[in-house]
């Protein structure tokens, strides 16, 4: 299965590349690689939206993003991707939580410091513990409580895993966050099965 969210660019190899990747590539490989996470001190934007005309189902979620350090007492989990998300983020990305839940419609729109954490942050913040829901956290100096973890899913085909992120609603993000950078959003629109790219031009 392919999230397609996840995909920043695609390389085509032709011809045969069995030294390099195998006995399977005798006639050229398909690379599908995963956008590279903000470096440290940058921020990146997204706006994803999805529409189902089978089933009459739309998602629209915008997210900011960039690497930080993340701490819980004295443990310290280094370079952890903090997303801020709209409400529903959860209709464009499947999540599956061990713990806690989902943000509730209150918690994203009154920017209340709540987080959920990826299955890697909490191992490295809390190891050995099984109940992790309502316990602290901090962001850039700032406290935020858990009520959710996330299952560990591992990387995707292009890479991509929620494993070592902590999420929190866009609305509180944007408090201490400077969003007035240099970074571009990007609208992502998928077809519904059976209908091609092209369909979307306008």
């Amino acid at each position: 299965e392919v999230d397609e969210f996840d995909a920043g660019r695609v390389e085509i190899l032709k011809g045969p590349a069995s030294i390099a990747y195998g006995s399977d590539a005798i006639a050229g490989v398909i690379q599908l690689l995963s956008e590279e996470p903000p470096s440290k001190g940058k921020m990146a934007a997204e706006w994803l939206s999805e529409y189902q005309t089978n089933n009459g189902l739309a998602g629209n979620s915008f997210h900011f993003a960039g690497n930080a350090n993340v701490v819980a007492g004295d443990l310290v989990a280094e370079r952890v991707q903090v997303l801020g998300t709209s409400y529903d983020y959860n209709k464009i990305k499947d999540m599956e939580f061990v713990q806690g839940r989902y943000f509730t419609p209150a918690e994203n729109n009154n920017a209340q410091a709540v987080a959920l954490v990826g299955a890697s942050v909490a191992e490295s913040l809390f190891p050995g513990r099984t109940q992790i829901e309502g316990e602290q956290i901090k962001v850039k100096g700032v406290k935020l409580t858990v009520i959710g973890v996330l299952k560990k899913e591992g990387s995707d085909l292009f890479g991509f895993t929620l494993d070592n992120n902590v999420i929190v609603p866009f609305s509180f993000m944007s408090m201490f966050v400077n969003m007035n950078g240099e970074n571009d959003p990007l609208i992502a629109v998928v077809p519904k099965k059976g209908i091609p790219m092209e369909e979307l031009r306008y």
